[in-house]
């Protein structure tokens, strides 16, 4: 017979530490919690995976990281690399296509009211009516 899949450390690995985890931690975090607390409950491992919309793959690697970690193991940590933040520079040219295509997409929608608008200002003021 093969090895239990999941073995809980006793001294980082209570159906209580995972509560309060998964109250304290992101939404991930506590998906992750979940998922642990039913296995220990003894549903099986397609029941959990149905119910909580995970892979197989994330099932398991949450499993291996739970085994030798405990609940510490389970805790969403930040992930390497900078955020990417556009600059203000950036910005202004954005929304201003961002505008022309809302307007070019307005005036083909609105075949009747394309004729008054003889330009671009026109336009917009007749999107944000």
């Amino acid at each position: 017979m093969a090895p239990p899949l999941l073995i809980p450390d006793p001294e980082n690995a209570t159906i209580q530490e995972l509560k309060q985890v998964s109250r304290v931690g992101s939404n991930e975090t506590a998906t992750r919690c979940t998922a642990i607390q039913m296995l220990l409950a003894g549903v099986s491992r397609e029941l959990v995976r149905d119910a909580l919309l995970v892979t197989n793959r994330a099932l398991r690697k949450w499993i291996n990281r739970f085994n030798p970690c405990g609940v510490d193991g389970l805790i969403v940590k930040k992930r390497p690399g900078k955020m990417t933040i556009m600059a203000q520079t950036q910005n202004h040219p954005l929304a201003q296509l961002a505008t022309d295509v809302l307007a070019a997409l307005f005036a083909r929608s609105q075949p009747h009211r394309a004729h008054l608008a003889n330009d671009e200002s026109t336009r917009v003021q007749q999107l944000r009516l």
